[in-house]
């Protein structure tokens, strides 16, 4: 692709990811590799190199890589990022979680770094470490984003009351924040309080009524409260307003399975192929 496009900027990161995500590999190789040679002093084509050899499944020589990069350019954290990465894909979760841990101490002003290493603690399912973690973030960045981040951590810790207060307060000041009445919900879910949990994923679906997840999950708390009848009228809106969403007209064909009423599945299997042609049913 370079020699086909040779004033192509190889500086450009959206260029490299645009190739990673079409798959492109050797092309994106050869940009990175070229500009690795034309910009010796720019990290990210050492960078993007570990990420290419991490997107091709080899984490041993992105793991590599990565090491050239925090040598060669100590104040970067993607170096420490990246090898985070590639370490829990190979399922090496204590360094994984020490390499994080070493870029905190290093870039504490870092939010993507301090936020990694808290979701760290919640991939290890270390609930109060994540919640002291989160409060180190939220204590540096407060904002909603990292408030909620810290809610959750709290709520899967079992501390519902604590990460509710931070919710409420959230929702005082911004109401219109739908992330909160998804945090709201999945309080009053962990709680076993499922009209509450429906009540949040309404306000869910009011305030982005274009968001998938207010209707799955929304549907299955209706379910959950007793409310089949609910749960049918959130997925028929649900494919009304979402037509290009598939995730929401398949379980609108799951309930009607679930009900036996085998007219009304075969009927929402033919909206399903009408607006999905491409879509091959799985069968056993």
């Amino acid at each position: 692709m370079h020699s086909r496009f040779p004033r192509l900027c190889v500086q450009s990161k959206a260029t490299v990811k645009l190739l990673l995500d079409l798959a492109l590999f050797d092309d994106a190789e050869a940009i990175l590799r070229a500009g690795g040679r034309r910009y010796p002093g720019n990290p990210q084509f050492t960078l993007g190199l570990a990420e290419l050899d991490q997107r091709r499944g080899k984490f041993e020589d992105a793991l590599r890589r990565c090491r050239d990069l925090r040598r060669k350019f100590p104040n970067n954290a993607d170096g420490y990022i990246t090898a985070a990465q590639c370490l829990k894909s190979l399922g090496r979760l204590p360094e994984a979680d020490a390499m994080l841990k070493q870029a905190a101490g290093r870039f504490p002003y870092d939010s993507e770094v301090l936020i990694r290493y808290a979701g760290s603690a919640e991939h290890r399912q270390d609930w109060d470490e994540a919640v002291q973690r989160w409060q180190v973030v939220r204590g540096r960045f407060d904002n909603p984003s990292t408030a909620l981040g810290l809610a959750g951590s709290l709520r899967l810790a079992g501390r519902f009351a604590d990460a509710q207060e931070i919710v409420t307060d959230i929702l005082l000041r911004a109401p219109g924040n739908h992330w909160a009445h998804v945090e709201m919900a999945r309080i009053a879910a962990a709680k076993g309080d499922h009209n509450e949990e429906s009540r949040s994923w309404a306000c869910v679906r009011k305030r982005a009524p274009l968001h998938p997840l207010g209707y799955l999950e929304g549907a299955n708390a209706a379910r959950r409260a007793g409310r089949d009848w609910d749960a049918e009228n959130i997925l028929a809106d649900a494919v009304k307003r979402l037509e290009s969403n598939l995730d929401v007209h398949l379980e609108y064909v799951r309930s009607a399975e679930r009900s036996g009423d085998k007219i009304a599945a075969q009927e929402r299997w033919a909206l399903v192929h009408d607006r999905f042609p491409n879509y091959q049913k799985v069968v056993g």
